[in-house]
């Protein structure tokens, strides 16, 4: 795992913490990330690998979902 796939994979371990000031460096520090090359690559592979902890997992996908949400859905008619 590089360096920046290390980093990311604590912030989504982090962002499953049950600290509140965890949780919020974590999703600030995801908001910064998103629109960075590899982003979701990298969110998606985390949950692909089933060797890594189920909250990790849970978190990664939860992001991508998110993120699928927010940049690729098109909003509905009004």
């Amino acid at each position: 795992m590089d360096h920046q796939s290390a980093l990311l994979f604590t912030t989504l371990q982090s962002a499953s913490s049950q600290d509140p000031q965890l949780v919020k460096q974590a999703e600030q520090n995801l908001s910064a990330w998103e629109k960075e090359a590899n982003f979701y690559s990298t969110i998606l592979s985390f949950y692909l690998n089933s060797q890594l902890d189920e909250s990790v997992r849970y978190m990664a996908i939860l992001t991508l979902k998110n993120g699928i949400d927010k940049h690729w859905r098109k909003t509905q008619a009004k």
